[in-house]
């Protein structure tokens, strides 16, 4: 069983964005052209629904990474390489940690466990659930009533892992007092929509099924 304590350290500084070679980052339009690129967005787009918004970008050009060198989200393989290296492990990982997540109240240790699940439909399959519980109820009584939060990592369903949101749902768990549960669904393209979809539906009744057992209120 893993542990996390969270605690309340200072934001790093981080290094505006910067393509391979260069000396000095570029600015202006040319960092949010190439952040657009990287995302899949239209910096020019006449839409405003699909105009990407200036501020979230500005603030992701102070992120610690090389935008320049991100694969296209459709190349599966090397996107993948690239979310365990720079995503999971590398230095926005790192970042994540140093966010200085607002507390109301005091943190608290977080247990993180996983846990497979078989698929109530007698097919065999089975996919994970990364389980993050407070430390905070020192006899049964006090463990009743505790919420459930089913967290769903990003990634299109073709991408990413539970773990990509270990800080934040560390941080939830910890300032709601929350059990919660990250779903690893499978992923496309070797497992066609809806796999992923049916997972979630099934983590979803797994803990509605579970609801009296966990003594926990789903959220």
């Amino acid at each position: 069983m893993a542990e996390i304590a969270l605690q309340e350290p200072a934001i790093a500084a981080a290094e505006p964005v910067h393509a391979q070679g260069q000396d000095k980052p570029p600015s202006g339009v040319l960092v949010l052209e190439l952040l657009c690129k990287a995302l899949g967005m239209d910096l020019h787009a006449k839409n405003p629904l699909e105009a990407p918004d200036v501020d979230f970008l500005q603030h992701m050009a102070t992120l610690p990474v090389d935008f320049s060198a991100v694969p296209n989200g459709t190349d599966v393989e090397n996107m993948r390489k690239w979310i365990d290296s720079t995503l999971l492990h590398g230095p926005l990982a790192e970042a994540r940690l140093q966010c200085d997540l607002k507390c109301r109240q005091p943190p608290v240790p977080i247990d993180i466990r996983n846990i497979s699940v078989s698929c109530s439909d007698g097919s065999g399959h089975k996919f994970g659930i990364r389980m993050y519980v407070p430390r905070i109820a020192r006899n049964e009584e006090e463990a009743q009533g505790m919420p459930t939060i089913l967290m769903l990592h990003g990634g299109g369903w073709i991408h990413g892992k539970p773990e990509g949101d270990e800080a934040f749902s560390s941080y939830l768990a910890s300032e709601l007092r929350a059990v919660v549960l990250g779903v690893d669904y499978w992923l496309a393209p070797e497992h066609p929509y809806p796999a992923a979809l049916d997972d979630c539906c099934e983590a979803l009744e797994w803990v509605g099924i579970r609801f009296e057992v966990l003594n926990q209120t789903l959220t």
